[in-house]
């Protein structure tokens, strides 16, 4: 069966971040399985250390395009999150898809067999979006520096371990399988996993219905990862999901 791998909340760039502590870890986890799932958020233009986005952008792309190269076997699927749907950015990705054949891009989620990857802001946000349509922006509406150092005490104090461990779980899954099954039914039929992003808070294993519910969690300052590897029933080669322009 094939083996993937799933990273979500990297906000990689950004000012709160430590997920650049982990990626010689990230890569050598991608040349030992078939699929690196980076499930949104990968790189964080609203908080990003430099202003000028230009900046930014270069400095993902040199990053992606290593970790790609240093796994050619593996395909590796960026799956935009809220943070990292600029347009500048999709531009971008989409040339490197282009040159790196083992880079797939998708704007809203990926199937692999019977696991469903899906960032979550458009489901969680539902008020104000499709959970298969998403938006792009030119501007990242970069945050000030108060607020990002106000940002950084509030990640780094005891509310985060206190938001951990209260009973999201159960209450994510059910808000899924009601905008999911309204709003885009196709894309539940046969998912026996789920998982996403967004929250932040990891778990494995919630049962909800048929279907079981995952978190991978954020390498946030303060809050915890928890990648995991999973195994899939190979399938026919996944359909890319081209970014909304």
């Amino acid at each position: 069966m094939p083996r993937g791998f799933v990273i979500g909340d990297l906000h990689l760039f950004g000012s709160h971040s430590r997920a650049h502590r982990h990626l010689a870890a990230i890569a050598a986890a991608a040349r030992l399985v078939d699929d690196l799932v980076i499930n949104g958020d990968a790189i964080d233009f609203r908080w990003a250390q430099h202003p000028e986005l230009r900046v930014t952008i270069e400095a993902a792309s040199r990053w992606l395009a290593r970790l790609c190269r240093r796994a050619p076997a593996c395909r590796v699927h960026y799956v935009l999150g809220n943070h990292d749907a600029i347009a500048p950015w999709v531009e971008r990705l989409r040339a490197m898809a282009d040159h790196l054949p083992n880079l797939r891009i998708h704007a809203t989620s990926l199937r692999l067999g019977e696991w469903l990857f899906i960032h979550g802001d458009l489901v969680l946000e539902h008020g104000h979006h499709h959970p298969t349509r998403r938006a792009l922006h030119d501007d990242p509406r970069h945050q000030r520096p108060l607020h990002q150092m106000i940002y950084r005490l509030l990640t780094t104090s005891i509310l985060p371990r206190i938001a951990d461990r209260l009973p999201w779980p159960a209450a994510r899954a059910r808000r899924f399988e009601a905008v999911l099954g309204a709003q885009a039914p196709e894309l539940l039929r046969g998912a026996d996993h789920l998982v996403f992003a967004h929250t932040h808070a990891p778990f494995r294993n919630h049962r909800h219905g048929c279907r079981r519910y995952h978190n991978a969690g954020s390498m946030i300052h303060g809050m915890r990862a928890r990648p995991f590897t999973f195994l899939y029933r190979s399938t026919k080669t996944p359909t890319v999901d081209q970014p909304a322009s």
